[in-house]
């Protein structure tokens, strides 16, 4: 005999058989052993369901043999319209299986009878269940701390998935349910306030960006996969930039391992100011104590054809011409060779939205703004921050070197509002 499936609901197939053995006057104990459940879930399920049939016309009364109003008439007859009326009810339905399915005598029966009928009962089972996952399972009070706690981090930039890894202790509900509050607009924040929720038009088709001509077969991303397939263990740095409406520009740097993004601010798209504020990180790290070296946390750089990352010399070996990184290349047009610093970007862009210019930006602002986006949860950690995943790797000093300190989770903003100056 199999282990009945506890704490499953009942399928319309298994209703379908508890009817079909009830029409053959089964009891609850036999009908539980074929569908694997236990005999009282069957009998409750019988009782819960059970269609109410109405009596076929006018019956004596159930207690025509011994009320007194009949015996104290001189006709011996019940009074019309008597308020003592009682209905008459099969004394069979006081007891298992509770319904008529089964009953040889309910065809000629003019009483009120009870059937199981597994259509009906999978419709309300049906309906029982979205009912019960509508509106608010919470008290007024409970609910009001809820919507404090969720408007306030909302009002931040903050995603739910982020408040709830960092105050879950606050958050009696789970990520799915905070959510549907949100498609009920039960709290005081609505959809188009969520970071990701509101889906904008497609993008017009941008002019083809000036890319290298050729790129060495030693350095595509062919090339970047069997390197990879020869040294898993290698960590992998993709790089890119953020356009401005000027000439300034944002360099990005994501550590896939760690999920943490190091953005540097540069007064332009070229070969030049990328390569400058390269040496500027390696001379950093050199010397800031407890820091890891450059070599040892940007040992490969992967790059797009951009004219900016063309000094493919260069970036590796610096003006020493000393191996310090290894810099592969996508394919052209092909973004979707590096998604995590793309994807990174969004958060970048709800900052810094596109038509804006940097040119009134410092590198401390920036720092500032990358602060946060460590800072903040991701479910791809398991609720853990980049900061800390990266500190971990790395160290806590070697983060501070890079100008990123842990931003308090509650006080986390990735609104414009982080960056505007009085």
């Amino acid at each position: 005999m199999s282990v009945p499936n506890k704490h499953k609901h009942l399928t319309r197939e298994q209703r379908e058989a508890i009817e079909e053995m009830l029409n053959f006057s089964c009891s609850f104990k036999h009908i539980a052993s074929q569908i694997d459940k236990d005999p009282t879930t069957v009998s409750k399920e019988v009782k819960r369901n059970s269609v109410i049939v109405p009596q076929r016309g006018d019956l004596a009364c159930a207690n025509v043999k011994t009320c007194a109003l009949r015996l104290s008439s001189a006709t011996r007859q019940c009074p019309k319209d008597c308020s003592a009326y009682s209905v008459p009810f099969c004394s069979q339905l006081k007891k298992a299986p509770f319904v008529c399915n089964g009953c040889t005598e309910k065809a000629k029966c003019r009483l009120q009878k009870a059937y199981y009928r597994a259509k009906d009962a999978q419709a309300d089972y049906k309906l029982n269940l979205s009912a019960s996952r509508q509106g608010i399972n919470l008290d007024a009070e409970v609910f009001g701390s809820l919507n404090a706690v969720i408007s306030a981090g909302v009002k931040k930039g903050q995603a739910p998935a982020h408040i709830i890894h960092t105050q879950g202790d606050s958050i009696p509900v789970s990520e799915r349910t905070v959510y549907r509050y949100f498609e009920e607009n039960l709290f005081s924040v609505c959809n188009i306030d969520l970071p990701r929720k509101v889906r904008y038009k497609p993008r017009k088709k941008a002019k083809p960006k000036q890319c290298l001509k050729k790129v060495l077969a030693s350095r595509d991303y062919i090339a970047f996969q069997e390197y990879i397939a020869k040294h898993p263990d290698t960590h992998v740095v993709e790089t890119d930039t953020v356009y401005g409406s000027t000439k300034t520009t944002l360099l990005t740097f994501h550590f896939c391992n760690a999920g943490f993004m190091l953005t540097r601010l540069i007064p332009d798209r070229t070969d030049n100011s990328v390569n400058r504020e390269i040496d500027k990180l390696q001379q950093l790290l050199a010397a800031t104590p407890g820091a890891k070296r450059f070599e040892d946390i940007f040992s490969l750089l992967l790059a797009d054809n951009g004219k900016e990352f063309e000094d493919t010399l260069y970036i590796e070996t610096g003006a020493k011409q000393t191996q310090r990184t290894k810099l592969f290349y996508c394919d052209p047009y092909s973004s979707f060779q590096k998604p995590h610093v793309e994807k990174n970007h969004e958060h970048i862009r709800q900052i810094l939205p596109k038509g804006v210019t940097f040119d009134n930006l410092t590198q401390a602002d920036v720092d500032i703004m990358m602060s946060h986006i460590n800072s903040y949860s991701r479910d791809s950690l398991n609720g853990k921050t980049p900061y800390e995943i990266f500190s971990f790797f790395y160290g806590e000093a070697t983060a501070q070197a890079l100008g990123i300190v842990l931003i308090d989770p509650k006080t986390v903003t990735l609104k414009s509002a982080l960056l505007r100056k009085s």
